[in-house]
This record gives structure tokens, sequence and C-alpha cells, in this order.
């Protein structure tokens, strides 16, 4: 950016903007834009649900039993959903869909946002709490947060040990909020009951990855595409395209995420 002296604005056309140096930017005067756009969150929301669903029911262990030539054992019995916790890590876009999505399942839905106050989601049926309450409460936690100084790491094997042994975890946000390895040993030892991600440190995932080695009737692992779909990525760059167009027109599109570096883009560009 410091080597482009004519960039007004980076725009992503999907909703992450962590690749972007945005404090960078705003002190430059560059604006920076995302475009999450309802195909693009929905999309997450529904695969978060399925994930859920394939973890309590066990749908791994039971197809691979029976591709092995085997049939139904009362160990494989999956876990009726009906009053259990869902515990939600980030009560955004994403996370408001997936509570939306939950509530008609008879579930409880626990929130964790230091950003989200109980007023804005209480008709949602969330409970906000703190992530200590949430991780002990929960059956299952699902992480929607945007990876920020705050947000890395913040589920580590101290907070997989405040989880019940027969919860899950499932990430559909970023790889790094979680810490693979560490998750990787609360697996093995059976601190949790099974996860599911879609997300990773880096990506693709490296062929020799400790997660690869884990029980895969324990641990679903998607190559970062469970909630992409044809529309979502349509509506991505259409939405990219018109925060391009009213920059370039001298407007500040709703897209904007650091609306800081508005006044030092108006000075550049258009006093």
């Amino acid at each position: 950016m410091d080597s482009c002296a004519n960039l007004q604005a980076v725009v992503k056309s999907s909703i992450g903007i962590e690749s972007v140096d945005v404090d960078a930017a705003t002190d430059l005067g560059i604006l920076c834009c995302n475009s999450p756009t309802p195909e693009n969150y929905m999309g997450v929301a529904e695969a978060t649900l399925g994930l859920m669903v394939a973890l309590f029911k066990r749908l791994k262990l039971n197809e691979s039993t029976m591709r092995a030539a085997g049939w139904k054992e009362p160990q494989n019995r999956g876990t009726l959903m009906l009053g259990k916790t869902a515990g939600i890590v980030g009560v955004g876009r994403i996370g408001q869909n997936v509570a939306k999505r939950l509530g008609p399942w008879g579930m409880n839905v626990l929130g964790y946002d230091p950003y989200v106050k109980q007023e804005t989601v209480a008709s949602l049926g969330i409970k906000m709490v703190s992530l200590e309450d949430l991780l002990r409460e929960s059956d299952v936690v699902t992480v929607h947060v945007v990876l920020t100084r705050e947000t890395r790491g913040m589920i580590g094997i101290e907070q997989l040990k405040m989880m019940k042994p027969s919860a899950f975890l499932i990430n559909t946000s970023r790889g790094p909020a979680i810490k693979e390895a560490e998750l990787v040993h609360a697996l093995n030892d059976r601190l949790i009951a099974g996860a599911a991600l879609d997300v990773f440190d880096e990506e693709p995932l490296a062929a020799d990855s400790s997660l690869r080695q884990v029980d895969p009737s324990r641990l679903i692992l998607t190559p970062h595409i469970i909630g992409t779909n044809p529309g979502s990525i349509e509506a991505g760059q259409r939405m990219a395209a018109a925060s391009i167009l009213a920059i370039f027109g001298g407007k500040v599109p709703d897209t904007v995420v650091n609306p800081l570096a508005i006044p030092r883009w108006k000075e550049r560009f258009w006093a």
C-alpha cells in the first residue's frame, strides 16, 4: 500500500478482511471494504447446523460402520438435540442466523460477544453470558468470530478443559481462533467428545497435519468450503463491484470496515 500512491481502497468480495493490514490502510487514508452478503453468512449458518447434526447423530461413525459391512450397535446411537444447549461464540450476522435456526429445534442458546448487548439478541432467544459460562454449560460450542488480536487463539486447552466431556466444538470462522495442537490433545485425550473444522491455521491443511491423525469418527474436516455456494460467490462479487463504483464516485460505501480512514481518504482524493 505504501507503494501505491493512487490506491483508494482495498475491497474483498468475501466477509473476512484479516489478510489486509487494516491499521496501516487507515493511517494511509485507504478504505477497506468487505462483502457480507446474505448468501455468504446464511450459507455458513446452514452449514453450521449441518455439522451439529453430523456430530450429535454420529453420522461419520455409522457410515463407516456400514461401509465396513457392519450394522447398528447400541454404543453408536446419536444424541437427541432437543433440550440441549448450543453456545455461540461471536454473535454477529452468522451467529445470529445460527440462533434463528436453532430456536425451532427446541435448543437453548447461549451467546458470548463483548460487542453485542443482551437486548440486541433477546428476540432470537439468545442468553448472553461470559465465555467461561458458555463453555461450561454448552453441549455444542460453535465459533463465529472475525480474526483479531482478541480472538486469535481464544480457545486453547484451558478453555477446552472447561467444556463437558460430552460436548462438541465447531469452527467455521477462522482457523487461528482455536489452538490446533491443543485441540488435537483434547480430542485424543477425550476431554471433549468431538469437533468439526472448516478452517485451519494454514490453508490448505498440510498432508502431515496432526489433525489428520485424529480418529475421523470424532473429527470432521472440510476444506474451507462448507458454507460456500455459487450464489455466495456471485453476490460477493456484485457487492464488491458496487463498493468500488461508489468509491470511484466519491461516496463512502456501507461496507467500509475502517471508518476512521474516511477523513484522510476524502482529503487525499476528494478535497
